[in-house]
C-alpha cells in the first residue's frame, strides 16, 4: 500500500447528512487519502470533544468529485456504513440530525467534502487512484452547482441562491425568478405550532442585508425556546414582532378624544394578544420593534412589582424597580422617549382593563442602555438579537442596589448589564467585556458572527420540504 498523500485535504467543513461537523478547537478539517480510503475525525453530537475516526472504502461507497475552483466531494454510502457511521455519532431519531442513503430527502443521503483548495499533487493523486475506480465519477462545477443545491440543507450560505432559483443559461449562478416557498419549519418546545421560514427569509441572512420579520422571530423564539429554562420562561413573556407594529398603528380619533380615550383605542388594537396571559406576573416583557425600517429591543422589568411602586417616590436604593430597557444600535433620545412612552401607556391600560384598578405608571422609568453601535445602516437586527442573547445569557437575579449608587444607575436584574439612564458613563456589557467590546461586539464582527450563529441554529429545524 502507498503512503499518504503528501498533505491531508483541508476542508471548511464536513456535512454527514444535516450533520456539520466542525472538530473543537480546529478552524479546518483535515481529511487524509489513502489508495483505497479516505479518513477524517468527526467528534460525537453528544460528547463533543469525544472525536470519532471515520474511514470511508473507495470501492464500496460512491464518490463523486469536482476538482475545479470549487473543489468538493460527495459520497453517496452503503447503507451498512451509514447505520455504523449514525451508531458511532449518535445520530438517532432523538436529534434532529439525519443521515440515511434510503431516505427521500437528499438532504439527508450523503456525506459531503467542503475542500478549501487542492494542490497540484493532490489533484494528481485524485485522478490516478480513485478516478480510475468504477463506483467514482467527475463532474463540472455546473453539475456540482446542481447537486450542491439538492444536497445541502437550505439555510447553507454558500447555496441560498442556488435553493432559489432554477439553473438557466446566462446568469452568474443560474438565479432567475424566485418563487417563495416554506423551506423550513422550527417547532417551538414552548409554544404551540411552529415557525415557517421560507426561501426569501432565508436571503435577508446574506452580508448587507436588513434582517426580516421572519427571521427576527425564528432567532428571538429560538433562544427563548432553547436556552431559558422552564422556569424563566414563565417569568418571561415574548411578543413576536408584530405586537408593536399593531400597537403603533395609526388610529382615527376626534378632536375632543382625551388622552385616556386615546390610550384605550391603541390598546384596542392589541388587547386580543394577551387575552390567556397575565403580563402582571411576569419578571420581563420582551417587544422587539421596528421603527421606520430599524430594528431595537424594548425590554420591560418587574411589571410585577408596579404596585409596590407606583407611589414610592426615590428612585435609590430599590430591589426589583419596574422599569423599562431601550437596547437601540443606533441610539436616538427622542424614538427611545417616544416607544417607552407607548408601551408604558399601554401597560398602564393593560393594567387598568384586566385588575379594574387603575394607577398610573408614570413611575415606571425609562433607561437607555448603553450598547454597542452598528457600524452600518443594515445590521441593527442583528444587534437587537445579539442584546436579547446577552440579556438573558446569565440566571435571573433580582439584585438590589447600593447606597452608593446614584439616582441614574442600580445594578440590573441581571448580571450581564450595567444599566445607565443615558448612554453615557457605564457600558451595557460587564468590565471584563470592555476590552473585548469595540473588536467582539462593536464592529461588523457582532453582524458575520450571528449572522452564521443565526443559520447555524436553523440548522436544527424540522425541514417541511
Amino acid at each position: 500500500m502507498e503512503s499518504l498523500c503528501l498533505e491531508p485535504l483541508s476542508c471548511c467543513y464536513v456535512r454527514i447528512g444535516s450533520y456539520k461537523v466542525f472538530p473543537p478547537n480546529e478552524k479546518k478539517v483535515s481529511v487524509y487519502m489513502t489508495p483505497d480510503s479516505i479518513k477524517f475525525f468527526a467528534p460525537n453530537i453528544r460528547e463533543y470533544l469525544q472525536l470519532h475516526e471515520i474511514v470511508i472504502k473507495c470501492e464500496k461507497n460512491k464518490m463523486i468529485w469536482c476538482l475545479e475552483e470549487k473543489a468538493v466531494l460527495f459520497i453517496y454510502p452503503e447503507p451498512a456504513f451509514a447505520e455504523e457511521v449514525r451508531n458511532l455519532l449518535g445520530i438517532d431519531r432523538t436529534c434532529l440530525y439525519t443521515f440515511d442513503p434510503l431516505h427521500k430527502d437528499m438532504r439527508s443521503m450523503f456525506i459531503t467534502f467542503i475542500i478549501s483548495f487542492l494542490t497540484p499533487e493532490q489533484i494528481n493523486f485524485i485522478r490516478n487512484h480513485y478516478l480510475p475506480i468504477e463506483t467514482c465519477i467527475e463532474i463540472t462545477e455546473q453539475g456540482y452547482q446542481q447537486l450542491m443545491a439538492m444536497t445541502a440543507p437550505v439555510l447553507s450560505a454558500n447555496v441560498t441562491r442556488l435553493c432559489l432559483s432554477h439553473f438557466d443559461e446566462g446568469t452568474e449562478l443560474g438565479v432567475s425568478a424566485v418563487k417563495e416557498v416554506t423551506v423550513a419549519s422550527y417547532r417551538s418546545k414552548s409554544r404551540a405550532g411552529v415557525l415557517p421560514i421560507t426561501n426569501v427569509d432565508i436571503l435577508c441572512l446574506g452580508d448587507g442585508n436588513q434582517l426580516n420579520d421572519n427571521i427576527v422571530n425564528f432567532y428571538l423564539e429560538f433562544i427563548y425556546s432553547e436556552y431559558l429554562t422552564e422556569s424563566e420562561r414563565e417569568k418571561t413573556h415574548l411578543f413576536n414582532t408584530f405586537f408593536f407594529s399593531s400597537l403603533n398603528r395609526k388610529i382615527k380619533h376626534d378632536i375632543c378624544d382625551s388622552i385616556t380615550s386615546m390610550k384605550l383605542k391603541r390598546h384596542d388594537l392589541v388587547k386580543s394578544w394577551t387575552r390567556k396571559v397575565d403580563l402582571f406576573s411576569k419578571d420581563y416583557i420582551v417587544i422587539p420593534v421596528n421603527l421606520c425600517k430599524h430594528w431595537f429591543l424594548v425590554i420591560v422589568c418587574f411589571p410585577c412589582n408596579m404596585t409596590d411602586f407606583s407611589n414610592t417616590p426615590n428612585v435609590a436604593q430599590r430591589q426589583g424597580m419596574p422599569c423599562i430597557y431601550i437596547f437601540d444600535s443606533i441610539y436616538n433620545r427622542r424614538r427611545a422617549a417616544m416607544t417607552a412612552a407607548i408601551v408604558r401607556d399601554y401597560l398602564e391600560t393593560e393594567y387598568t382593563r384586566k385588575k379594574e384598578v387603575h394607577i398610573s405608571f408614570l413611575p415606571m422609568k425609562i433607561f437607555a442602555m448603553r450598547c454597542p453601535q452598528q457600524p452600518n445602516s443594515y445590521d441593527c437586527g442583528i444587534y437587537l438579537l445579539k442584546n436579547f442573547e446577552c440579556f438573558f445569557k446569565r440566571p435571573f437575579e433580582s439584585k438590589g442596589v447600593s447606597s452608593s449608587c446614584s439616582a441614574y444607575s442600580y445594578n440590573s436584574p441581571v448580571r450581564t448589564l450595567q444599566p445607565c439612564l443615558l448612554p453615557q458613563n457605564q457600558c451595557f456589557f460587564n468590565h471584563n467585556m470592555k476590552s473585548k467590546r469595540r473588536s467582539e461586539y462593536g464592529t461588523e464582527a457582532v453582524s458575520e458572527d450571528h449572522r452564521q450563529l443565526i443559520k447555524d441554529c436553523a440548522d436544527y429545524v424540522v425541514y417541511s420540504m
